[in-house]
């Protein structure tokens, strides 16, 4: 699991429900507002905000950071027997994401949940089901999860 967030890109290699190796690099949604706001010559707040409503248009300035950050993956999961790549966090939801990393890890099928964004905070809610005795998902849902969690 990459989850690309605000202040980090964390990788988490999952085997038979364990986490059986972790790492988190300093590098996330953050670099890509400052890079954001350095080319556009902006403040880092309206940098935030422009990387959101203009997404679509960002892609060349923001494709160098993604790619550092897909090296800093495959350098993380070298040799790690990684059967699939799931990605989280809302950095991931930029458009081009997806495609960037299908395109680095051809061997391995690349995952985008459609609520990436919430899928770190679920699978936490989630791992405490079995403590809590019920469906930590279900509680306080008006509708169902359509996303798969992770088990």
């Amino acid at each position: 699991m990459v989850d690309i967030g605000g202040g980090t890109t964390g990788i988490a290699i999952v085997k038979q429900g364990r986490v059986t190796y972790s790492a988190d690099e300093a590098t996330g949604g953050h670099h890509i507002s400052l890079t954001l706001a350095g080319n556009r010559g902006i403040g880092l707040e309206e940098a935030e905000q422009y990387k959101r409503s203009h997404a679509g248009e960002i892609w060349p300035v923001v494709k160098p950071v993604y790619e550092k950050m897909a090296e800093i993956v495959a350098r993380h999961i070298a040799g790690q027997g990684i059967v699939d790549l799931w990605l989280a966090g809302g950095a991931c939801m930029q458009p081009g994401v997806h495609e960037l990393f299908r395109q680095r890890f051809p061997a391995l099928p690349v995952h985008l949940p459609q609520h990436s964004l919430f899928m770190t905070p679920l699978a936490i809610a989630n791992s405490g089901e079995g403590k809590s005795g019920g469906d930590v998902c279900k509680l306080n849902c008006r509708r169902r999860c359509s996303m798969p969690l992770i088990r």
